[in-house]
């Protein structure tokens, strides 16, 4: 079986005590006809903004650098090699278990434009997809955490690499 990295709740460590940081799927039928602005309310998710306020939660963007805190892979044509040495990351690889590289493991060759060293994968990078095409609308906006280095791994374009300032990603929950 090919390696996965978890998605969904991770522990997180960050200046000023512990606390956890947790990611959240939805599938489509819970986003539909509803509004995904900053403007938006509904009372059912009072306990929730309650409990992480208890927990004392802060904003992802807290842990995120201004310059080069988030990027996505190549843009335009790919050009996949069977004999390439880096692992090409799609929206399809990302599941709701996380990485899934059982799934089109497609390699790049190595130094190539498809394998821009600012989008290669790092322990403790947040990946999020940010497209979806026909048949893989259950896939935008899936995230998951890279937790163990797995060697030399690029991603698409339609995958952002979120680059946390200090790593507060740990696997402990899952040991």
């Amino acid at each position: 079986m090919a390696p996965r990295s978890p998605a969904g709740r991770l522990t997180c460590k960050h200046p000023g005590g512990p606390g956890e940081l947790l990611f959240f799927t939805f599938p489509q039928s819970h986003i539909d006809d509803r509004r995904w602005d900053s403007d938006f309310y509904d009372p059912k998710y009072k306990p929730l903004f309650r409990d992480l306020k208890r927990r004392k939660a802060v904003p992802l963007g807290t842990f995120i650098p201004e310059e080069g805190g988030i990027t996505y892979g190549q843009v335009g044509k790919r050009h996949l090699s069977p004999n390439g040495t880096v692992r090409y990351l799609q929206v399809i690889n990302l599941q709701e278990t996380g990485i899934d590289f059982s799934i089109k493991p497609d390699k790049v060759k190595e130094g190539s434009r498809n394998d821009p060293e600012r989008s290669r994968l790092q322990v403790g990078d947040v990946l999020l997809t940010n497209n979806a095409f026909g048949g893989t609308e259950t896939l935008m906006g899936r995230c998951a955490a890279v937790l163990t280095d797995y060697g030399k791994v690029n991603v698409s374009q339609h995958i952002d690499v979120i680059r946390l300032r200090v790593s507060i990603l740990t696997s402990s929950a899952y040991s």
